[in-house]
Protein backbone atom coordinates (compact mmCIF):
# COMPACT_ATOMS: atom_id res chain seq x y z
CA UNK A 1 0.00 0.00 0.00
CA UNK A 2 2.72 2.64 -0.36
CA UNK A 3 3.41 4.64 -3.49
CA UNK A 4 6.39 6.79 -4.50
CA UNK A 5 5.69 10.52 -4.62
CA UNK A 6 7.82 13.47 -5.76
CA UNK A 7 7.71 16.61 -3.62
CA UNK A 8 9.94 19.58 -4.43
CA UNK A 9 12.24 17.44 -6.58
CA UNK A 10 12.78 14.67 -4.00
CA UNK A 11 11.08 11.29 -3.71
CA UNK A 12 9.42 9.68 -0.71
CA UNK A 13 6.43 7.41 -0.09
CA UNK A 14 2.80 7.94 0.81
CA UNK A 15 0.17 5.55 2.15
CA UNK A 16 -3.29 5.05 0.57
CA UNK A 17 -4.60 8.03 2.59
CA UNK A 18 -2.01 10.32 0.99
CA UNK A 19 -0.01 10.66 4.22
CA UNK A 20 3.78 10.78 3.94
CA UNK A 21 5.20 7.64 5.56
CA UNK A 22 8.79 7.90 4.27
CA UNK A 23 10.05 11.47 3.97
CA UNK A 24 10.99 12.66 0.48
CA UNK A 25 14.79 12.56 0.67
CA UNK A 26 15.62 10.47 -2.41
CA UNK A 27 16.59 11.51 -5.96
CA UNK A 28 14.88 8.44 -7.41
CA UNK A 29 12.41 5.84 -6.13
CA UNK A 30 10.66 2.74 -7.42
CA UNK A 31 7.48 1.03 -6.30
CA UNK A 32 7.68 -1.52 -3.49
CA UNK A 33 7.86 -5.17 -4.57
CA UNK A 34 8.07 -7.99 -2.05
CA UNK A 35 8.57 -5.42 0.73
CA UNK A 36 11.53 -3.65 -0.92
CA UNK A 37 11.93 -0.54 -3.07
CA UNK A 38 14.92 0.79 -4.99
CA UNK A 39 15.94 4.35 -4.12
CA UNK A 40 18.81 6.66 -5.00
CA UNK A 41 20.66 9.29 -3.01
CA UNK A 42 22.10 10.46 -6.35
CA UNK A 43 22.31 9.16 -9.91
CA UNK A 44 25.11 6.74 -9.08
CA UNK A 45 24.18 5.27 -5.69
CA UNK A 46 21.09 3.03 -5.69
CA UNK A 47 20.04 0.69 -2.89
CA UNK A 48 16.99 -1.11 -1.54
CA UNK A 49 14.97 0.10 1.44
CA UNK A 50 12.40 -1.77 3.49
CA UNK A 51 8.92 -0.44 4.26
CA UNK A 52 10.25 1.61 7.19
CA UNK A 53 12.72 3.42 4.91
CA UNK A 54 15.76 1.64 6.33
CA UNK A 55 18.55 0.68 3.86
CA UNK A 56 18.71 -3.04 3.22
CA UNK A 57 20.99 -3.83 0.29
CA UNK A 58 23.06 -1.82 -2.22
CA UNK A 59 23.06 -2.73 -5.90
CA UNK A 60 24.46 -1.55 -9.21
CA UNK A 61 22.23 0.74 -11.29
CA UNK A 62 22.20 -1.80 -14.15
CA UNK A 63 20.47 -4.32 -11.86
CA UNK A 64 17.21 -2.33 -12.03
CA UNK A 65 16.33 -3.83 -15.40
CA UNK A 66 17.06 -7.45 -14.45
Amino acid sequence: GMAPVEINGKWGYINPLGEIVIKPTFYGASEFKHGLAAVSDNDQSWYYIDMTGSPVLPFEKEDITK
